[in-house]
C-alpha cells in the first residue's frame, strides 16, 4: 500500500461518513475480532477501497431501495488500514486508536485460541468502548 497523502485523507473522510469500525462478538469468548467498513450506493467508490486497501466486497439489497455495496476488512488488515488512515480521521479517531489497539492482541497467526485472562478482559473493555462511541448520537 503507497498512497498519497491525500488518498489517505479521502479514505479517511469516507470512513469517518459512510464507514464503521467496530469489535465484534465478545473478550470472554474466543471468536472476537476487528472489523472496518464502507457502505455505499456506489460501486467505485468500494471498488477504489478494494484496490488500495484489499479486503472484500458485498452486495445488499434492502427493500425498495438502492443496491448497497459494502467493503470491508477484518483483523489485522483491518488495523493496517486504521494506522494508514489515523492522521486524517476526525469523528472516528478514537475508533481507530481502539481498534489499533484491539489489533495488538491479535497472534501473529490470526487466532484467538488460549488467549491468557488478561488479554480477554482487554478485549472485552475496548469492545465495549467502541460500542459505546458508536452509539447513534453520539460521534
Amino acid at each position: 500500500m503507497n498512497l498519497e497523502h491525500t488518498q489517505r485523507a479521502y479514505a479517511a473522510g469516507v470512513i469517518d461518513c459512510d464507514g464503521s469500525i467496530f469489535i465484534a462478538g465478545s473478550g470472554k469468548q474466543r471468536h472476537c475480532f476487528l472489523r472496518v467498513a464502507v457502505y455505499n450506493t456506489r460501486k467505485g467508490l468500494i471498488e477504489w477501497f478494494v484496490g488500495n486497501y484489499g479486503g472484500s466486497i458485498n452486495k445488499v439489497k434492502r427493500g425498495g431501495r438502492s443496491t448497497e455495496y459494502s467493503w470491508s476488512a477484518h483483523g489485522k488488515d483491518a488495523a493496517v488500514v486504521l494506522m494508514d488512515i489515523l492522521p486524517y480521521l476526525v469523528i472516528k479517531r478514537e475508533q481507530a486508536l481502539i481498534g489499533i489497539e484491539f489489533a495488538s492482541t491479535i497472534a501473529a497467526e490470526g487466532t484467538n485460541t488460549s488467549l491468557p485472562n488478561e488479554v480477554r478482559a482487554l478485549r472485552e473493555r475496548l469492545r465495549i468502548r467502541i460500542r459505546e462511541l458508536n452509539r447513534k448520537g453520539i460521534g
